[in-house]
């Protein structure tokens, strides 16, 4: 319907993996989007990218979600430093969504098999 396809889903029901609901049903849905550019940041506000996501959102209303909220996952090892350009956030702005952000430290061979 958007043309973008997700790498993860996990329907309303589904046993919980991690966090407060592992092991039990999942009481919302869930879908996972990973940008293939793997250099993708959070200075630079990658047009391919939010562009799909401004197909997306309206979408996942098309198709029964509630709501939508942008996750960020950040994997480090040692320190964890970030920061969002203007421009970045006035991109989520735009969206109209929820964003969060999770910070996990992992070893630094984990960094490298997660590229």
């Amino acid at each position: 319907m958007s043309g973008v396809l997700f790498s993860e889903k996990k329907e309303i029901g589904s046993l919980g993996t991690t966090g407060l609901n592992k092991g039990k049903p999942m009481p919302y849905g869930s879908a996972s989007l990973v940008s293939p550019n793997k250099d993708l940041d959070l200075i630079e506000a990658d047009a391919e990218f939010f562009g799909s996501l401004e197909k997306l959102i309206p979408a996942c209303f098309d198709v029964g979600a509630e709501s939508v909220v942008f996750s960020i996952c950040c994997y480090f090892a040692d320190q964890c430093n970030f920061e969002f350009s203007p421009q970045v956030l006035a991109s989520f702005a735009r969206l109209g969504v929820t964003v969060t952000m999770s910070c996990y430290e992992l070893t630094e061979k984990e960094l490298l098999e997660l590229r």
